[in-house]
């Protein structure tokens, strides 16, 4: 693409227009869309000054592909390619329209109203000509018939101050929680309406009331069996056992505070988190409630929790770590405006040690044990083989020289002997001692190690000379052997 934008001015208009047509064929249709450079419509806008024809699903595609690459990276170039791939999409009628709500999230103590907003790819906002809401519903609720349908709300807006269009929420029996608003939207200069799904969290305050702690060997408790909990983190000098077949009884109320007329949703999350001391290792268990609320959409101005732990039933899931425990009560939710934590205090468990079993090679996989913890790995230290004995440096030194003696003696024939050139007459026997010469040259860069004489380089220039002397050293003979017959008929 920067090749064409480029070389357009110097390339025929046909052949441009060939290019980015080829090019166009490129964008994404909703089918393939991670093969494409989001980043497309910026290179062709910048070859071409012609509208290129793109559909309504081929602009969502590149709007929502540019605007997520413009969220995850902080490049300068990126960002300016991206926002011009942007301003080529919004020139479209059929750009992709985005809404939003305003707020999102509201407190059940000042409920407000909630405007309906729409942009374009680049954040402008749109105006609005008609809203028609088809649903408010609670998050999770399902419409089986007429007779059971959840719908709180619904109804055409009208516009209100400047133009917006609002849902009064106060006039709507709201409960603290999660609701779906479906709602289709008519934007000046388009035909079509659009339909959109967006949440609205209504959160509210709540705290924690009537604790309860306490280990029994028996199943089932009542209160008055357990340890009341007045404040956090009051349990100490509290233990338990496996091998007893002791029980962990945990109770607790989760209370609206402030307009407690409205109640609080079920909470979704509610865990008791038990983490171990020495090994930080944590172990959480879910509680269970106790009452009518049974459903997340359910709300009531309290809900009671419960959780009955089996220590003897439990030991693999504390994985036998005996030793102290902090305990912990969580409870969260989007409709919680806080989460709520609270500590109960420090309890003993025992609990038997693993006993590890030898099974079968391959009945289970080698690194099972590794693969499976949850503590830090120890460190592997290799230990290398310990060297070899070596010889005394006597001994070391005797065979070292009497593995030089026959280098030795080579070099002394050869300084006694008297080199005879009368022979080096003809051009064969010249190179002939040419070609010896470059091979002993040859072994010395190899055995030396230089580059471009390694092994296989050798093992090549050999093959290559092999044959050369050969021929030259044949001719060589029969020079020295001619040369040596007319000595003899001379004499």
């Amino acid at each position: 693409m920067e090749v064409i934008s480029e070389y357009s001015d110097q390339a025929t208009r046909f052949t441009v227009a060939e290019i980015i047509e080829t090019v166009i064929k490129l964008l994404p249709s909703g089918d393939d869309n991670n093969r494409v450079d989001p980043l497309l419509l910026s290179y062709l806008r910048k070859s071409s000054d012609d509208k290129f024809k793109l559909n309504s699903v081929q602009l969502e595609v590149i709007s929502n592909s540019v605007l997520s690459l413009l969220h995850s990276t902080r490049d300068l170039r990126t960002v300016s390619l991206g926002l011009d791939s942007l301003a080529v999409v919004s020139t479209y009628k059929a750009q992709p329209i985005f809404s939003y709500l305003s707020p999102e999230y509201l407190s059940i103590e000042s409920i407000q109203s909630v405007s309906i907003h729409a942009v374009d790819v680049l954040g402008n906002k749109l105006d609005i000509s008609a809203v028609d809401v088809k649903s408010l519903r609670p998050l999770g609720a399902v419409k089986e018939g007429p007779s059971k349908d959840s719908n709180l709300f619904a109804s055409k807006l009208e516009p209100g101050d400047e133009g917006l269009f609002s849902i009064d929420l106060e006039s709507i029996a709201l409960s603290p929680g999660v609701f779906v608003l479906t709602y289709s939207l008519q934007i000046a200069n388009r035909k079509a309406s659009l339909t959109f799904e967006k949440y609205i969290t209504l959160t509210a305050e709540a705290e924690f009331t009537n604790l309860w702690f306490g280990i029994t060997e028996a199943k089932q408790v009542h209160l008055s069996d357990l340890t009341p909990l007045p404040r956090p983190g009051s349990i100490s000098g509290v233990s338990g056992s496996s091998t007893a077949a002791d029980y962990i009884h945990v109770a607790f109320t989760v209370q609206a505070k402030g307009r407690s007329d409205k109640g609080i949703r079920r909470p979704h999350q509610a865990f008791v988190k038990f983490v171990h001391a020495n090994t930080s290792t944590v172990t959480v268990f879910t509680a269970l409630t106790s009452d009518a609320a049974d459903s997340f959409t359910a709300t009531s101005s309290s809900i009671k929790y419960q959780l009955g732990i089996s220590l003897s039933d439990e030991v693999e899931t504390f994985l036998h770590l005996s030793g102290a425990y902090s305990v912990e009560i969580l409870v969260g939710d989007p409709a919680l405006a806080h989460p709520l934590e609270w500590t109960v205090g420090e309890v003993e468990l025992t609990f038997p040690a693993k006993v590890k079993k030898e099974l079968p090679l391959y009945v289970q996989s080698l690194l099972a044990a590794s693969d499976n913890s949850l503590t830090t790995l120890p460190e592997i230290a290799h230990k290398m083989r310990e060297p070899a004995k070596r010889a005394s440096a006597i001994t070391s030194t005797l065979f070292t020289a009497l593995a030089l003696v026959p280098l030795l003696v080579l070099v002394v024939f050869l300084l006694r002997l008297k080199p005879n050139l009368k022979r080096l007459q003809s051009p064969y026997s010249i190179l002939f001692a040419l070609g010896i010469l470059g091979t002993l040259v040859l072994y010395a860069a190899y055995w030396l190690g230089y580059s471009g004489a390694s092994f296989y380089d050798t093992i090549k220039y050999l093959c290559l000379l092999a044959p050369v002397l050969l021929i030259i050293g044949r001719g060589s003979l029969a020079s020295i052997t001619a040369a040596r017959l007319a000595e003899n008929k001379s004499e």
